[in-house]
């Protein structure tokens, strides 16, 4: 286990996560007083000096990247000719993790497909592509459940580096659009193929037939007939409906974008809570209770109107009883009830 990197730069607290490409370490930054996420990368990348060095010009590139749906990327440094990456530390999980404990709401899922958009987005228009979108680089911070793209520029650098030719699989194969599988040109239209099928899985077949369309499109084989970029599918969403719109709106003004037009807003007025299985019973004995008492009324004044036998002619009747309990008091006058009518 590591203590520390760098030189006691960053003291590792513990390990988070392991995979093909990195190792992931908790870690604090004793100079500036804050948490932080240590990546450090597999042995492939010390192999040679330009692999180093594509890797660092990718890890800066990231740095450059500013906006609330990207993780922030500190520093970048080698530690025993291993490089590694110093990034945000998000601490509510992945999305992976999320939707594996339950099937999220459709205004949740479009919310967290939009800010998937909104970072992609922002990393398209400066030319860079993430080559790995999937659940487990996308990161919600535990607070205010944003979400948050890891992983810019290793992808990149690892492809350059040659390391899907040492025994690494570069990308997760359910989300690889054809022309990353085929080792083809990958543009900004390759993210989008994966923010489809993070679509399909988010949203699954609970669609509107636009909506349904627009998903579809992103999974064409044809870079070309799906949207070119995450900003063009972002809009699409927005075009779609009032749920959509609220969610690329609320993205977009949290990013400092300038705010797309403004949606129709309908006020919800709050339903009436359910009654409970009790009180519907209490209800229920209350209102026997009532009708046993308007019964017997009834029952005495029919007797004391002076039947045609004289029975309840000249004799005084015996008052109903009055008990607390509404349950009681409805069995207790159902008994007088029938006493009186023999």
């Amino acid at each position: 286990m590591l203590k520390s990197l760098a030189d006691d730069r960053y003291l590792i607290e513990r390990r988070l996560g392991n995979g093909g490409m990195a190792t992931v370490y908790l870690a604090r930054d004793p100079k500036l007083e804050r948490t932080v996420a240590v990546k450090l990368l597999a042995d492939n990348f010390s192999e040679d000096d330009d692999a180093r060095r594509r890797f660092e010009r990718e890890a800066r590139l990231a740095a450059k990247l500013d906006h609330p749906n990207v993780v922030r990327v500190f520093d970048v440094g080698e530690d025993g000719g291993r490089p590694f990456i110093v990034m945000e530390h998000v601490d509510g999980g992945t999305l992976a993790d999320l939707t594996k404990r339950r099937r999220l709401p459709r205004e949740r899922a479009l919310g967290l497909l939009g800010q998937a958009c909104a970072g992609l987005g922002h990393a398209h228009r400066e030319g860079l592509v993430h080559r790995d979108v999937k659940p487990s680089n996308l990161l919600i911070s535990q607070g205010d459940g944003r979400l948050k793209i890891a992983d810019f520029g290793i992808a990149r650098a690892a492809d350059e580096a040659g390391i899907t030719r040492t025994g690494f699989v570069l990308g997760t194969q359910p989300y690889m659009a054809p022309e990353q599988l085929a080792g083809g040109k990958l543009t900004a239209a390759t993210d989008v193929y994966a923010l489809g099928v993070l679509g399909r899985e988010l949203l699954g077949k609970r669609l509107p037939a636009d909506l349904d369309s627009l998903i579809e499109s992103c999974l064409s084989d044809d870079p070309k007939r799906r949207p070119s970029d995450a900003n063009e599918l972002g809009r699409e969403l927005e075009r779609l409906g009032e749920d959509g719109a609220r969610t690329i709106e609320r993205t977009a003004v949290r990013a400092g974008d300038p705010a797309p037009r403004t949606s129709s807003r309908r006020t919800t007025r709050a339903l009436p809570r359910e009654s409970s299985d009790s009180d519907r019973r209490r209800a229920l004995i209350a209102l026997g209770g009532v009708g046993a008492v308007v019964l017997a009324a009834l029952a005495l004044a029919l007797g004391s109107g002076g039947g045609g036998d004289g029975s309840g002619a000249g004799a005084e009747a015996e008052p109903a009883p009055r008990l607390e309990d509404p349950a009681q008091q409805g069995r207790a006058l159902a008994d007088w009830l029938r006493e009186r009518s023999r």
